[in-house]
């Protein structure tokens, strides 16, 4: 289905909803008093999303309310939320060996997508702290083979 999505004029607080049509196979996308026939659940959700967003209001499926940004919600969003220069740690639960982090995560530099590794250690005078890597996530290491099998493969012949 294909449609565009125009934004209506708020009239008050109310809610898209898809519901059954009684006693029949048939689905209705619900906009205040009017709905609209669809033949089956997917139609029209779909239906009922394109509603919501273009009114900027949330949606109801079976009991379930489900918020549908607008267009201009998502550029504010966007607008509002700048991740450049910023990142985010998550602990590692299960740890392969002592040398892997204790944390990792992602971490944008001017833009640029990193990796991030933290591993937690005490210093000599039992402060705790984190010593920290930051590594771009576009730097493949083609100097290391990743295998045995891949180092016999190493037909490098220097002239």
């Amino acid at each position: 289905m294909t449609a565009a999505i125009l934004q209506f004029p708020q009239v008050g607080p109310f809610v898209v909803s898809v519901e059954r049509e009684r006693d029949s196979e048939a689905w209705l996308a619900v906009c205040r008093e009017h709905g609209w026939l669809h033949s089956s659940n997917d139609d029209a959700f779909e239906a009922a999303q394109e509603i919501a967003a273009g009114f900027g209001v949330a949606m109801k499926c079976l009991g379930k309310t489900i918020h549908i940004p607008t267009e201009g919600a998502k550029a504010m969003t966007q607008q509002q939320f700048d991740n450049r220069n910023t990142g985010a740690l998550f602990k590692v639960d299960e740890k392969e060996s002592e040398k892997h982090p204790d944390y990792r995560g992602t971490i944008d530099v001017d833009g640029r997508p990193h990796w991030l590794a933290a591993w937690l250690k005490t210093s000599k005078k039992g402060v705790k702290y984190l010593s920290l890597s930051i590594t771009p996530k576009d730097n493949i290491d083609r100097t290391k083979p990743k295998s045995a099998a891949a180092a016999e493969l190493n037909d490098f012949i220097p002239f």
